[in-house]
Formats: structure tokens, sequence, C-alpha cells
């Protein structure tokens, strides 16, 4: 007999299932952005599936809007749509996903090129709860004969569902945003969540349509005026007046400091004037545009705008918006902001020179040519050494013109970051910063300030160098000059001449002399005095740790055996240092180095006549080698190979936990490989697909390249098997380099791999990983001679994408049609430039012709060089 104590009774659990919903969506999501990378997966997902669906799928887009007074963020895709019965499997049932349900319907029917889906709808609409108190979804499937229909929820255990009104194929979700997220619906906030989560989605994202509307004002100021655009400017002002119109930052750079901005200027949309220049800020001299306003009062004639207050007010308006564009394109594309800067120079750093609040606005902003590339005065100044141990940074510059070749060799072996001021206002610039800013001190690195770059010598040391110091300044030109032996870096280099304070004065002379707006009556004058003294006194700094100063040091101690070797090799010196400088050379300097070079090499043919039967003749040995690797480029292009060199790399894929350094090792490897001196093209095996499966692609890239790079850094089972490939399918001229991470724990034992290049790089992380790899790669490629004999073999070099838009300044996607059009230099240069204008839209043709000659010199460089 049972204890009725013992006894139980089973009950139903109650759910709230309003309650549970918004407990599972807090508890899913940390962030209360996430539901913007949910949704946006989700837009992601659906246009895959319909483009895979569907082959003639219109392009993916992706909308996003907010709506502050109505509270709401609605996000559009065009993609496949829902069925009325996938709303109810999808939509309403927690935990089910049609994205997963499709992508193993795809790997069932064996197409994993074409796994790509990355969210969860079902799952991922539970995190629009986080910040929604209401969600409503109205969506029209691609699947023909259905509907559309419109889902709305609350978050209870109950949802409405009807038809809908949609006419184009996608779905929308409209997200009411509850009282305590509605700083969500500020754009800056979305457009952070938006960089945040979706960088990498292959598909067009639009915030408020602004993209869009850029675009049209684009095509519109395109029609309207006859420049080539750089950057489209919106306006679109609701306060203090009423303005809208665009901007445009013309190609146009005139140097002239008269010049202005001009406008064409609508009031309540009908026409005034055209080239107003007085209603855009002094500085915005490199602005042009279009624009309406119903509360600018014209003249009586109306031909023109009365400047009276309102008119003022919107002026300071309009130069806002050109300033907060400005800073906006320098935060989220710095290339390109870069690149209108510089082309805009004069006109910006000397405006900003001369009117305060532009300089407060864009000084940290502006960028400067620098040994290291163009640098803000901002990250120059996080990233430059310092010289106190405190707040302050330090800048360091150089502001004679044609001297940065040499200025550049001396800081980098120094390691010193510096400015080259070289240039109009730049060096005012940098005054004027250090002025506004009291935590920043200026070094200039020549002249008062060249001891940051020359170490005084003992005076043991100088007496062993004064008679090497005395015959320099007997023998070289200008008897104003001054020779001192110090040390300095790189020791390869033996002299370097900076100017004196007479050779400055010469410097803005000769710009008096080339200023038209000058009178003829003082150029003149300037002329005879000029004429006066034809050679340029100089400080020769001598350097005591180069070797050949050392042995010269020595021969002029033992008073030279062979005077006239002695005395060449003097002058020889002292012109080198001459044409580092550049700007030195005056008719009488060239003369002198004319005469020196042609009577160095008289005593070289002199010296070495018992060689001449060896010159110009190849050894059996050279023959043969040249032979070979002739056969090695025919067998080449039997087996598919280009013309030019293809380098595979083997590294993890993009849903991989090394992905962080992917995305700097790859650049990394462009970085050193598609420049000078490789031009090879890098690709991976996952990059294009020339067959239907991975497996097949990496066959054929493996038949293609010429090359080929593993990193196994995180021993990946899938770059191992391609490494193994790769160890398999070479031929015995081609290198297989291994990449490993420093400090990745044990590094694994390849003893066994015979015939590889190992080689390790940083552990880098950061805004500027991808250039520490690269300096440490670029080194370990140099070394090896199995690369440089492959790099010999090459017939043509690769149009890199990189190569365009850093070297040439060509646009990223300019340079990404340029580089899929024209796959080498070579090919490139044939062209005919019509076709190069048609293929990249917008293009100007004296721009693609200019374009091509400048690829036709580098060849001709390359061709030149050794």
């Amino acid at each position: 007999m049972s204890d009725p104590s013992m006894e139980s009774t089973r009950y139903e659990i109650k759910i709230d299932l309003q309650g549970l919903i918004r407990l599972l969506a807090k508890n899913l999501y940390a962030e209360s952005d996430v539901f913007v990378r949910e949704l946006i997966q989700n837009a992601h997902d659906s246009i895959k599936r319909r483009s895979l669906l569907e082959p003639n799928a219109p392009p993916g887009i992706i909308r996003i809007r907010t709506d502050r007074e109505a509270g709401t963020i609605t996000v559009f895709d065009n993609g496949s749509g829902l069925t009325e019965q996938e709303v109810h499997d999808y939509l309403a049932t927690i935990g089910r996903s049609g994205t997963a349900e499709f992508r193993q319907e795809l790997l069932q029917k064996g197409r994993q090129a074409e796994v790509t889906l990355i969210g969860q709808f079902g799952i991922g609409l539970l995190s629009a709860f986080v910040v929604a108190y209401k969600v409503e979804v109205e969506t029209l499937s691609v699947q023909p004969d259905n509907p559309a229909w419109y889902w709305i929820s609350e978050g209870q255990k109950d949802y409405e569902l009807r038809r809908g009104t949609r006419k184009d194929i996608g779905t929308t979700v409209i997200l009411h945003i509850s009282d305590n997220y509605r700083d969500m619906l500020n754009p800056e906030e979305l457009r952070k969540a938006i960089k945040k989560y979706a960088d990498f989605i292959p598909y067009q994202i639009f915030l408020n349509d602004e993209g869009e509307r850029r675009q049209e004002y684009r095509v519109f100021v395109d029609r309207r005026f006859p420049d080539y655009i750089l950057e489209v400017i919106p306006v679109e002002l609701k306060t203090p007046y009423r303005v809208d119109g665009a901007l445009y930052i013309s190609d146009r750079h005139v140097p002239d400091l008269n010049t202005t901005g001009m406008l064409d200027i609508y009031q309540a949309r009908m026409f005034v004037t055209s080239n107003n220049r007085d209603m855009l800020p002094g500085w915005a001299k490199f602005v042009r545009g279009v624009i309406d306003s119903p509360d600018l009062t014209p003249t009586a004639a109306r031909d023109a705008i009365q400047l009276d207050a309102t008119a003022r007010q919107i002026k300071d308006a309009l130069g806002e918006v050109v300033v907060e564009h400005l800073k906006k394109m320098a935060e989220r594309d710095p290339l390109r902001f870069e690149r209108i800067m510089e082309w805009h120079s004069y006109h910006v750093k000397g405006m900003a020179v001369a009117y305060d609040d532009f300089f407060d606005a864009i000084a940290d902003l502006v960028p400067f040519e620098t040994n290291r590339g163009l640098m803000s005065l901002r990250r120059y100044c996080d990233t430059s050494l310092r010289l106190e141990n405190t707040a302050g940074y330090d800048i360091f510059y150089f502001s004679e013109r044609g001297s940065a070749t040499q200025f550049y060799m001396l800081c980098n072996a120094k390691g010193l970051l510096v400015i080259n001021a070289s240039y109009i206002f730049e060096e005012n610039f940098l005054k004027k910063y250090a002025e506004r800013r009291p935590n920043v001190r200026l070094h200039q690195i020549s002249g008062t300030g060249s001891e940051f770059l020359f170490e005084r010598i003992s005076d043991e040391d100088a007496r062993a160098f004064r008679d090497l110091e005395i015959d320099f300044r007997r023998h070289i030109p200008d008897p104003g000059s001054q020779v001192k032996v110090v040390r300095f870096k790189p020791n390869m280099l033996p002299a370097v001449a900076v100017l004196s304070a007479d050779a400055k004065l010469r410097q803005e002379l000769e710009r008096t002399k080339a200023d038209v707006i000058m009178p003829d009556a003082v150029r003149e004058l300037v002329s005879r005095i000029l004429s006066e003294r034809p050679t340029v006194p100089v400080t020769l700094h001598l350097n005591a740790d180069n070797p050949t100063i050392q042995q010269m040091a020595q021969m002029a101690a033992n008073r030279a055996n062979d005077p006239e070797v002695y005395q060449t090799a003097i002058l020889a010196i002292y012109n080198n240092a001459i044409l580092l400088t550049q700007q030195l050379m005056t008719p009488d300097n060239a003369q002198v180095i004319f005469n020196t070079s042609n009577h160095s090499i008289k005593l070289m043919v002199d010296q070495t006549e018992q060689l001449q039967g060896l010159q110009g003749k190849l050894s059996a040995a050279q023959l043969a080698l040249r032979e070979k690797e002739k056969a090695e480029v025919a067998t080449n292009e039997q087996n598919g190979r280009m013309k030019h060199i293809v380098c595979m790399v083997a590294m993890p894929f993009r849903d991989s936990q090394s992905f962080a350094y992917e995305t700097a090792l790859l650049p990394a490897l462009r970085s050193v490989l598609e420049q000078a001196p490789y031009y090879w093209q890098v690709v991976r095996a996952d990059e294009k697909y020339f067959a239907d499966t991975i497996d097949r692609n990496v066959a054929v890239w493996m038949k293609r390249s010429h090359a080929y790079i593993a990193d196994i850094s995180d021993q990946n089972p899938n770059v191992m098997m391609e490494l193994g490939y790769m160890r398999w399918a070479r031929e015995p001229w081609q290198p297989v380099i291994v990449l490993e991470r420093t400090h990745t724990g044990a590094l694994l034992d390849l003893a066994d791999l015979r015939g590889i290049i190992r080689m390790h790089y940083p552990a880098a992380s950061g805004r500027h990983a991808a250039d520490e790899i690269a300096e440490v790669l670029k080194e370990e490629f140099a070394k090896d001679e199995s690369i440089q004999k492959l790099n010999r073999l090459k017939q043509e070099h690769y149009l890199s994408p990189l190569l365009l838009h850093k070297r040439f300044r060509v646009s990223e996607d300019d340079a990404r049609d340029l580089a899929g059009a024209y796959v080498t230099m070579e090919s490139f240069v044939a062209a005919n430039a019509e076709d190069i204008r048609l293929r990249v839209s917008g293009l100007p043709h004296y721009m693609a012709s200019g374009l091509q000659q400048e690829v036709v010199d580098l060849l001709k460089e390359l061709k030149a060089s050794p």
C-alpha cells in the first residue's frame, strides 16, 4: 500500500510568451545595436538566395531608413522574400531558421561554393525585440503565383498576418523603437553600427538614401558644369535658413590666391546669377556649385543677391557644410581625402594659414608628405618620436626645396619620422600649428637644427680628418662653402650638402625672379644679383663612418700617390652631394659636375683598358643559364601560366579565428609583391572560381601559378592540405614559401619538408598592422635567391589595383575596373585610350591617355633598371 505522502501531481507550466520572447532576445544579444547585424545578415541571405534561384536577379541593395518623428527604423532588401508558409515557418517559429535550411539544401545538392549564407532568420529577428516594442514585416516572394504578405508582432503569443500591397520582390522590416533605445534613431549611431557589423557585406547599403542622393547630385553637377568632379557635397540646410543644392570640389587647381569659389544661385527655384564669388567663404577657393534658397533676397534688377545679414549667415553655413564633409571624408575614406587635399594643397594650406577658423577646423586632417608616405599631423603626432617625457609632441621637418631624397635617407637610417615642408605655405602652416597647439614642439632638422642628424666627432678623430677637410675646401667650386667631418647614418652615404643662410636667400631670389606678378624692374634686379653669385655656398658634411671617406683620409695623410684620382674623387663626392639636394643645380654647378663625370669616365677607361677584351662577352656558363631561363619561360606558357608571375596564397578562409590576421597579412603580401620590384599577381584559391568546387578551383590556380605561399600559423587543415598540393605539383624552379606568425606557441616541425622557404612575420594588430608585416616580408623576400631568380623570368608586369591606387592616384573603384580589364601593364599601354575611357565610367579621355603615359614611363624605368 503506497504512502499518500509520497504521491505527486503533474501541473502545466504557465508561460508568459511575451515575457519569454523579450527574455530570449535580451539574453541572446548582449549589445542593443546587434539588431543591425542580424537584420543586415538576413537581408544578405535573402539577396543571395534570390541570386541562386533567379539567374537574372537585379543587383542586391539594402536600404535602412530612420524616422525620428514616427520612432521607426526600416530595413529594406530586394532579396527572395517569403511565401505565406515561410512566414509561418520562419517568422512565427522561434529557433527555426530558413537560412539554415536553405544552406542544408545547397549542401545536399553539392553546391559548396555557393554556401555563403550567414544569418539565422528565425532567430535573428528576435534581436529586434531588444530595442523595439513592435515589429512589422512586409514581404513578396520570388516564387511565382504568391501574393505579398504583411506580418505584425508585438512579442505576444499571437501575431497578425494579412495580404500586403508590396509590388517588388523582397522584404521590408519596420521596427517601432522603444523609448529606452531612441538613441538608435540617430543616423550617426546607426552608421557606426553598420560600419562595425557590415563592412564585409558584398552588397550596397544605403542609410537614409545618402549614397543614392549623392550619386544623383553627382550626375546633376556632371551635366551642369564642365569640370571633372573630384567630390560632391550635398547641401540640405534647414537652419538658420533653408538652402538646397550641391557643392563640388573641382579638379581645377590654379595657383592663384586671387581666385575664388563660385556658385550659381537660385531664389525659390528662379535663376538669379551664375559664378557668384561672394556666397562662399574666402578660404573655399577649391569649391564650386549651385544652391537654391527662398530666404535669399535678389537685387532690384534680379541679377544678383543682396549681401545682407541673411546672405552672410548662409555663407557661414555653407562653409560649415564643406568643413563637416571634409572631416567625414577624412574619417570614412582617408585615401580619397588625401588625394583631394594633395590635389588642392596650394589653396587648402594657403587659406588655412590666412584664415584661423578654417585652420582650426582642418589642421589635424590635412596630409603632409613624409618619409613614410602621406600623413596627417594628427597621425604624425601619434606616431613620431617624442624627445621629452611629457605629454607634448615633437614635429621634425625640413623646408629645403628638392632635398627630400637626401633627408629621407638620413631620417630613415635614424628611424626619424620627418615632414617635407618644402612646398609653399607648408613651413608657415607647421609654425602656425605649433603656435596654436601649446603641447607641440617644432624642430627643423637642417641648418641650426642639424644636430638631430649629424654627430660631432672627437678631437682625436678631427685631427685624423683635418688634411681631408682642407683638401675639400681647396677643390670644391664655391669659396664660401664650409666642410665638416661628422658622423651620420646611413654609413654608405659619404657626404651631404646642407644649405647655408646665403643659399636659402638665393632660393627666395630665384622664386622672386620666376614670379610673373613681380614688376619687371624687380625681376631684372634679382637676375643681376644672381648672376654675380653663380655658385651656391653650402655646408658639406663628410661622414667619418663611411669607408670611402676613411680611405680618402688615409690618402690625404699620405699625400696621395695619384693626385689626379684623389682630386677627381673629391669633386665626385661633392657632385653627388649637390645632386642629392637638386635645388643647388646652378649652371656653373652643372658644368662642374659634367666635367668631373667626363674625367672620371676617362680615368676608369684608362685604368681598366686591359679588361676591354672581356667586356660585352658572356661566359659559357652565363650563356647556358640564359638558355635555361628561356626554356623555363617556354614551359610556363605551355602549361597555361601567365606571362606575368602569379603567386597563389593559402590561408584560412573568412570564417576562421585567424581572419583578423588574414585581413592584415593578405594586404601586406599584396603591398610587397604587387608593387616594385616584383609586380606579381597575388591570388587566393577561393577568390575567383574557374570550377564549381573549391578543390577544383585550387587545382586551376595551382596550374596557373608560378610561386606558392602558405600561412601555417594556425595549422589550419585546409591550408596544410593546400601546402601538400603545392609541394606535390611544383616544378623544381617554383618557390614554396611557408609563413608563420611569431609568438603563436609551439612552432610546427617542418624539418621533413625539403625545398621550402620558411619565413616569420610579426603578430601585428591595429590600423598599421599590414604595413608592419609588409616591412618584414619585404626584407625576407629580398634575401632569397630563388624568389629573385623567378622574378627575372617574368615577361610582363601585373597591373595591380593597389599600384594604380597608390602610385597613380586612381580611385579604388576605377583601379579595380582597370585591373580587371587589363591584367598587365603591357596590355594596358597597348589599349586604345577611348576603350579605356568606356570601360571606366566617368574617366575623361585626357586622363586615360595621361595614365597610359605614366605606365609607359614606369615600364621604361623597369627596362632600364638592372
